[in-house]
């Protein structure tokens, strides 16, 4: 009773009046807020409707009458002037922990149409917690040769698929006995992109509590959670993995009522919803049948301090040295600089860019190739190396920096194999390979590496869905309309992949006057060769064929090989050259204990630091590498200050060598680098008849060693087909000293 005068069955001795609002747990409660919300996305995101004060004034302990906040009230609930459709409601209870109790929650409507499921993720992995491994599939049927059993097995694919034989067809998993928490399914008809038939339909999602259920469950148990609508492009990829959440729900199985003749690549549940990833800056929309993969390279060969005619751009198929031809839908009508030409003159930066013009919609650019090219990787950007990116330096650019507009938006990566493409080409003869779209403002930050910075380069992989490369005769880049005119910049068009074929090595055959035959090829320093003959040439790769007149292990005599040998009596004989790398041979090794005449050792510092050849004493390493001697700067004493003493070696012999190694051992002891003093050690390879520096190995050497330690280095190409010597330098300041460089056992090797 309200009054109190009979106890009911509850503890407060009548009606329970208390804690009804965000006061304290008293008699009466207080005032408080309770925030009506709904959700229409299985509680992904959830609205306000109304916040509902409580307040103890005016309250009476009867129903009827006054308002008593204790007692329950019905509120009507309208969404402009009509039914609000809703997939679950609730009350958020601000501030008010543990003080506030609800009798019942009850919601008053009518059913609506079953809710249509969107989904969350598009492609993807299968997660490791997978409610479905461990279920048991079952269907209606099977088409013949088919198992249900790989609806759960982890593999996607077509050759993995449940495919259905009949129509209003299903398909599900037995999860158990015991009911589990279930927010999220996946599913797909073949996530590898290969097969895209079978895919499209109304599929209906169906959870039930009977304990194990199967093929034989009535379809009365089951409860329709939501359908899926696949159209043509909608979602973009039908044929792809699809993940959905859902209002949590307890269930013992799941199953697809199926469109006729649908298949099934893999059926996933979890227990938690899934949280797609934050936007990106850069969204890549991959064709069927394409990939393309963006490792996080940004602003890669960015030069903060660029020539006047812009930083460089490296060696690629698309340069207009390399024989590719630029091409687009217009030039820029506002400033001549802007031309088409620029998208591969080698050269970064605004005033090397290209920048569409008006009057065609969609606009494009692209570069044709010489002919058929096996491409792995493009590259463009807006502005990738005209000074610093706080503005600091102004490169040779207007924009006092970077240019970091003009980037934004659609792109839309294409290929053709028409021969010598051109803005004429059809858009028929076009393939589309991936959409891209930069965002702009998300994620992006503005200096090359880390996020992506939309207005610099980066470096795209492309392919062909099972791997290999993309063979086209060119490439094109199309902004899809609308756009305004002069909307879009690019800076340099690249490619990447397999250019021309290599040139076939030279092999002349001849007969000399005593009736011999002769064979003669170029040959290279590092290579050893074997003459190998058949007189049926299909029997087998001519790598197999057996070696004749035992001509094998042939060392080379650089520039070229020759030998000779009876006429063979065969009607007709078959031969090839092989040619294979040979082991490592050793064009200088010394090991620093004999002479050294014809080393030689020089300063262009201060006195106080010389390269000394003996035994370490006092300070350094406590011996040589091997045997007793060896090279240090001042081998009983720190280095001085001011220093640059130099060693260098005898000239080694590399006039036919197509690759060399240099190994030497050392211990260091150089101050490593701070903003104000430093010394360091550099290592170079010289002219040996000039002395002139061909090419700097490595710099900047400092640091500590605690032993000896092996150095090895592929010396650079500016070092091979001729003499050199190699230069070890050590320079200082005037700040600190420490043990210095200490060199034994060199070495270097062809190949």
């Amino acid at each position: 009773a309200f009054d109190d005068s009979f106890g009911g069955t509850d503890a407060c001795g009548g009606q329970c009046n208390d804690r009804w609002g965000a006061g304290g747990i008293g008699l009466g409660g207080s005032p408080g807020d309770y925030i009506l919300q709904y959700t229409s996305d299985g509680g992904g995101t959830w609205t306000d409707v109304a916040t509902i004060t409580y307040d103890a004034v005016g309250g009476d302990i009867a129903p009827g009458g006054e308002f008593t906040p204790w007692l329950r009230h019905e509120f009507e609930v309208k969404e402009n002037g009509g039914p609000l459709v809703a997939g679950g409601l609730r009350l958020i209870l601000p501030g008010a922990a543990n003080n506030v109790a609800i009798d019942e929650f009850e919601i008053y409507g009518s059913a609506v149409a079953v809710a249509q499921l969107s989904p969350v993720e598009d492609g993807g992995v299968i997660d490791s917690d997978n409610l479905g491994v461990p279920g048991v599939p079952f269907a209606k049927d099977t088409m013949g040769g088919r198992s249900v059993g790989a609806l759960n097995d982890q593999t996607f694919g077509d050759e993995s698929a449940w495919i259905g034989s009949t129509g209003d067809n299903f398909v599900g998993l037995n999860l158990g006995a015991l009911p589990r928490t279930i927010r999220s399914f996946a599913f797909g008809r073949d996530n590898t992109g290969v097969e895209t038939d079978r895919s499209l339909g109304v599929f209906t999602v169906q959870l039930t509590d009977v304990a194990e259920p199967d093929e034989t469950t009535a379809d009365g148990d089951w409860v329709t959670v939501g359908e899926i609508t696949y159209e043509a492009g909608n979602p973009q990829d039908p044929h792809l993995r699809h993940r959905f959440n859902i209002v949590e729900q307890a269930a013992t199985g799941i199953r697809l009522l199926t469109p006729d003749g649908a298949a099934i690549d893999e059926l996933e549940v979890y227990a938690e919803r899934y949280t797609p990833p934050p936007p990106a800056a850069v969204r890549i929309n991959e064709a069927p049948g394409f990939t393309v993969t963006w490792d996080g390279n940004d602003g890669d060969h960015f030069d903060e301090n660029p020539p006047p005619a812009g930083a460089t751009v490296p060696d690629n198929l698309a340069l207009a040295s390399n024989g590719g031809v630029p091409f687009g839908s217009a030039d820029s009508q506002f400033v001549p600089t802007h031309q088409i030409a620029n998208l591969n003159d080698g050269f970064y930066g605004n005033s090397s860019s290209h920048i569409n013009g008006p009057g065609v919609s969609p606009a494009f650019f692209g570069i044709a190739l010489p002919g058929p090219t096996a491409l792995t990787a493009i590259a463009w950007g807006r502005d990738n190396g005209n000074g610093a990116f706080d503005d600091s330096f102004g490169g040779t650019d207007p924009c006092g920096g970077q240019c970091d507009d003009r980037s934004v938006g659609f792109y839309v990566l294409q290929f053709t194999d028409v021969a010598d493409p051109d803005a004429q080409t059809g858009d028929e003869d076009w393939t589309t390979i991936a959409e891209f779209e930069y965002t702009g403002g998300l994620g992006t930050d503005n200096s090359p590496g880390g996020l992506f910075t939309e207005w610099l380069r980066h470096q795209y992989e492309i392919g062909v869905n099972g791997g290999g490369a993309l063979v086209a005769t060119g490439v094109r880049i199309v902004i899809p309309a609308p756009h305004p005119p002069n909307d879009i910049a690019i800076d340099e068009i690249e490619l990447y992949g397999a250019g021309a074929a290599p040139e076939r090595p030279r092999l002349e055959v001849a007969r000399t006057p005593d009736g011999k035959i002769t064979l003669t090829w170029d040959s290279k320093v590092g290579r050893i060769y074997n003459v190998r003959s058949v007189q049926d040439p299909f029997v087998g790769n001519p790598v197999t064929w057996p070696i004749y007149d035992g001509l094998e292990n042939l060392e080379p005599t650089f520039p070229e090989n020759s030998v000779s040998f009876a006429f063979p009596d065969d009607g007709e004989r078959f031969f090839v050259v092989e040619e294979f790398p040979a082991p490592p041979e050793a064009v200088f090794t010394d090991h620093l204990d004999g002479g050294v005449d014809d080393w030689t050792m020089g300063s262009e510092g201060l006195a106080g630091t010389a390269w000394q050849h003996g035994s370490p004493s006092n300070v350094g390493p406590v011996m040589a590498n091997s045997g007793a001697n060896c090279f240090g700067t001042n081998l009983d004493a720190f280095y001085g200050v001011d220093a640059n003493v130099w060693l260098r070696s005898p000239a080694i012999d590399l006039s036919g060598a197509a690759e060399a190694t240099l190994c030497y051992q050392q211990y260091k002891a150089i101050e490593n680098p701070n903003p104000d003093v430093f010394d360091f050690a550099q290592l170079a390879v010289l002219d040996a008849g000039s002395n002139e520096v061909l090419a700097v190995i490595e710099t900047n050497i400092t640091g500590f060693s605690d032993d000896w330690q092996k150095v090895t280095k592929a010396l650079p190409a500016e070092a091979l087909g001729k003499a050199v010597k190699i230069e070890w330098r050590l320079r200082s300041d005037d700040i600190e000293n420490y043990e210095g460089w200490y060199i034994d056992d060199v070495e270097v090797t062809i190949p």
